[in-house]
């Protein structure tokens, strides 16, 4: 950490992308250090002053950051992730993580064995409705899944079930 401010880098500048952008501008002490996209069009649709990549190892290269957001289509989670960790970094990545059983084993693997850190984000995870529910249901013994259901369908990607 860089003093007292935490520098992100967001590789993925699509729909949830410009939902970390718009989170890490409204907090104190937080701060994107830069966004990888491949598409040229989409620096013009960002409020952002930070520095605009195109390719991931030119934005790893650039400068120190604390930690990498991972918003890139779900084909690409496989590859950032290897990316960032190979750099040390710690990691969060939207949904899904990969795209297989198969290959989130073996990206288990190749983290584990450089010691990274991975976190995969659900909106749900941290809400204090699900804490609550967490707490609630504490007493039947150790909660395995729940099943609930949300809005907002979409939006539906080919490449992802």
């Amino acid at each position: 950490m860089d003093g007292d401010v935490l520098r992100f880098g967001l590789i993925g500048a699509g729909l949830w992308g410009r939902n970390y952008i718009g989170t890490i501008a409204s907090l104190d002490g937080v701060e994107l250090a830069w966004i990888v996209d491949p598409d040229s069009g989409v620096k013009a649709k960002i409020a952002s002053r930070c520095p605009f990549f195109d390719n991931l190892q030119t934005a790893l290269q650039s400068g120190s950051v604390d930690g990498v957001i991972i918003a890139s289509p779900p084909p690409c989670h496989d590859r950032d992730i290897r990316a960032a960790v190979t750099e040390g970094l710690p990691v969060l990545v939207e949904k899904p993580l990969v795209l297989s059983a198969q290959a989130a084993r073996d990206l288990l693997a190749f983290v584990e064995e450089r010691g990274g850190y991975v976190l995969v984000d659900h909106i749900h995870l941290f809400h204090p409705g699900y804490r609550k529910l967490k707490e609630m249901a504490s007493p039947l013994g150790s909660v395995t899944a729940v099943k609930s259901v949300g809005g907002n369908w979409g939006p539906f990607r080919p490449e992802t079930s």
